[in-house]
């Protein structure tokens, strides 16, 4: 993410599994994200992102908005919202029907 304008970045926060998420993600969120005027920023997919922790507080840092993908109970995503949230930074989360119990 590095040089980017952050005011037209989306920090997406979801599970990373080459499967029903990242299908969710290219079919659902991608395509919204941008039609919004904003570009999807996903960690994963980022070639110059060496250090994970360091990449996604960076990335969020300088993104203008977040969308968090919660239906799992997932730490990592629990982290970066949280971080999110603490950087105040707008946040829309979204789950699907079948949401796992919080434990908390």
């Amino acid at each position: 993410m590095e040089g980017a304008n952050c005011e037209l970045n989306c920090f997406v926060i979801q599970p990373f599994d080459d499967g029903k998420y990242d299908k969710l993600f290219n079919e659902s969120f991608k395509p919204a994200i941008e039609k919004a005027g904003l570009k999807a920023y996903r960690v994963d997919e980022d070639p110059a992102a060496s250090n994970i922790i360091e990449s996604i507080e960076n990335g969020i840092v300088q993104s203008s908005i977040c969308l968090a993908e919660i239906t799992t109970n997932n730490p990592n995503i629990w982290y970066e919202l949280g971080f999110a949230f603490a950087c105040r930074k707008e946040v829309v989360m979204i789950c699907s029907k079948e949401r796992e119990k919080i434990s908390f």
